[in-house]
């Protein structure tokens, strides 16, 4: 509904969301070089290079290109959670589940709470996210099988490639998704579910291939910014001592959510504590008690990555909240609503009380989509079919006769030029006006620049220091809220 109310758009174009259209752009259609690019050490390239950058290349329609996005994440995301729903239900439980699931995040996202709108928009932890979903559901389809066998080894090597890719994409996969699987499988073997080979094979080709992508992230980027990243929030800097600006941030979080989530939240994680109690009971009294070895690893899955989720929030920062955003706990968000009827396992084995909640959870998804039908068609809503901002509009229109090529800050350098229908092209700079080399091609800092754009609040770039470095302008015109200082065409380096 942002995107469509055109409000607030300017966050999908940019620069880290648009890096990979831009960098293929750039290198197979503008003559670019490998070489010359610097990538953000989180590239989120998997999968959403495969989902976004060809709609992004092929369709020149800015609405239809995060239309068509937008519906297949949601797709992959249905098929990520019916793929784990189907190793416990039957068919058509899975295929009801999904849907009320997934359909729950939709209408989240439209009805714009945070951050449930980010399983609508490309590149944002949700691509690895849903490669998360499917590696999930992978291991246990593995852990169901009694013997190691063709399929197992096949599954075991898909589950690499997408830990190695997933771990090059986002560092944040490891966190959320490798290190609980390893864990899971640690106490899995430890209470001798599972043998030491499954074991080997099933934690240690998860953990290692993720691993070896983070390492390697370093070596596949033309230009290293990794440890210039993490001197920043930092992976490097776990404390401890910090773990109550996290745990604050999270609490706060979640008081800023209404009160129905609230009572879903604490039905969702009563259910995998009750698990997981069952769990450390049996043990602890040594009584039998049937539970499934793939509810287990699920529930304690649930438990760990939520868990390394918020640790990981430490590492971010050890004094400020403003890296502390709901962006870094996608699973503790979404979890609750896909994995939500895992609880039904337990009512198997009661047909009575099973097939009642399979007709509640089907009510449940007709309500969603019919509220989704709603919000789609209110009174006075209306769907625009191209977008092309005021601003942009207006600095297109001031450019006209004068050169293409300027600086901006960095929040408004790719959206300009992504938007721009008269080739605009500005390069970002930061506020002492030098090269902002953050996603970017360096060569491109290299062209003569013919004017300025900066915000009229003097936030990000400052009037009288541009003014100090370039001289005074041939030309000031404001755009809404920017404002556009003219120089004679080519006539600015950087």
């Amino acid at each position: 509904m942002v995107y469509l109310n055109h409000e607030l758009v300017g966050v999908f174009f940019n620069s880290d969301w648009m890096m990979f259209p831009k960098f293929i752009q750039d290198i197979f259609l503008g003559h670019g070089h490998y070489k010359d690019w610097t990538i953000s050490p989180a590239p989120h390239f998997f999968p959403d290079m495969f989902i976004f950058t060809p709609f992004f290349l092929l369709i020149k329609n800015v609405y239809f290109q995060f239309q068509v996005s937008m519906w297949i994440m949601i797709v992959l995301i249905y098929f990520g959670v019916k793929f784990i729903y189907y190793q416990f239900f039957s068919i058509k439980e899975t295929i009801i589940f999904a849907l009320a699931s997934t359909s729950s995040l939709v209408l989240l996202g439209l009805k714009q709470f945070t951050p449930y709108t980010l399983a609508l928009a490309p590149v944002v932890h949700v691509g690895e996210f849903i490669a998360g979903l499917f590696l999930v559901g992978i291991q246990i389809k593995m852990i169901s099988r009694d013997k190691l066998d063709f399929i197992s080894y096949s599954l075991c090597g898909v589950s690499a490639v997408i830990a190695f890719a997933a771990g090059v994409s986002d560092l944040l996969f490891i966190v959320q998704f490798a290190a609980p699987i390893f864990v899971v499988y640690s106490f899995l073997y430890m209470l001798r579910y599972i043998r030491f080979k499954q074991f080997f094979l099933f934690a240690g080709l998860v953990i290692f291939s993720s691993i070896l992508g983070g390492f390697s992230t370093k070596y596949l980027v033309p230009k290293d910014i990794l440890f210039d990243y993490l001197g920043h929030p930092s992976i490097m800097k776990l404390s401890f001592n910090s773990l109550g600006i996290p745990l604050l941030a999270f609490v706060n979080m979640m008081k800023s959510i209404n009160i129905f989530l609230k009572i879903i939240f604490s039905i969702f994680y009563a259910a995998v504590l009750f698990f997981i109690g069952i769990l450390v009971s049996t043990r602890i009294s040594k009584k039998k008690f049937n539970l499934d070895k793939k509810i287990i690893f699920l529930n304690l899955f649930i438990f760990f990555s939520i868990l390394f989720t918020i640790l990981s929030a430490c590492l971010l920062s050890s004094s400020n909240l403003a890296y502390i955003t709901d962006r870094y706990f996608i699973p503790i968000y979404f979890f609750t609503f896909l994995f939500f009827f895992f609880s039904l396992y337990c009512f198997n084995n009661y047909p009575l009380i099973s097939k009642m909640f399979t007709y509640l959870a089907f009510l449940v998804a007709l309500y969603i989509i019919l509220n989704i039908y709603i919000l789609y068609h209110k009174p006075g809503f209306t769907l625009n079919k191209d977008y092309y901002p005021q601003d942009v509009r207006c600095i297109d229109e001031a450019l006209r006769e004068y050169g293409h090529h300027g600086i901006a800050q960095f929040w408004d350098a790719n959206f300009i030029s992504i938007l721009s229908k008269e080739n605009v092209q500005i390069v970002p700079v930061n506020i002492y006006l030098t090269p902002f080399y953050w996603a970017v091609n360096v060569r491109k800092f290299e062209n003569p620049i013919s004017f300025i754009v900066f915000d009229n609040d003097g936030k990000t770039l400052n009037k009288d220091l541009i003014n100090k470095k370039f001289g005074n302008p041939k030309k000031e015109i404001i755009c809404y809220t920017r404002t556009i200082l003219i120089y004679k065409k080519d006539s600015l380096k950087l």
